[in-house]
């Protein structure tokens, strides 16, 4: 069993297992409800169509929140993280099992940094956006994330050297 809070007393729980996640509290994003399907399930659905938001603002809005690393690598390269939380004033963190199944956002060079998106749909078409991943005490990962409908889940591809899916908790 795991559960992650954040800056804003959000207390997501869930198992890696297979018990369906559920909030507790408000949750980081969305219209307040859970994942309905449990996380391991999530991570092994293939991803159906294809989410392409109309704005920047309407992609930062579908990013925003936090997200279980399905991959055995995540977009950074590592295999130590349980996911990322991506917050709505441009911070980010990679997401760890502290024991107690207790998912916490990780804190110090590495582990999180900024964020930015820049409209890039004039040169690749519509509904793309790039995110920017800035590390602090490193460098940027970039990538061009591809969002599927079902479940919410987004495949971060850092310009072919490491690629990082994840669903949405």
């Amino acid at each position: 069993m795991w559960q992650i809070r954040g800056l804003w007393g959000i207390a997501l729980m869930g198992s890696l297992g297979g018990c369906a996640a559920q909030s507790m509290e408000e949750p980081a994003q969305g219209d307040g409800k859970a994942a309905p399907v449990a996380a391991s399930e999530a991570c092994s659905a293939a991803p159906r169509g294809s989410l392409k938001p109309e704005t920047e603002a309407a992609f930062q809005d579908l990013i925003v929140g936090s997200w279980l690393l399905c991959s055995p690598e995540s977009t950074f390269g590592t295999t130590d993280e349980q996911g990322l939380v991506i917050y709505s004033d441009y911070r980010w963190a990679k997401l760890f099992d502290e024991g107690a199944g207790e998912l916490v956002p990780g804190v110090g060079w590495g582990l999180e940094g900024t964020w930015e998106s820049l409209d890039t749909s004039d040169v690749n078409g519509p509904g793309v956006y790039q995110l920017n991943l800035n590390i602090d005490g490193s460098g940027t990962v970039i990538t061009i994330p591809v969002l599927a409908e079902e479940p919410v889940y987004m495949r971060l591809d850092n310009n072919g050297v490491f690629v990082g899916d994840y669903v949405q908790l």
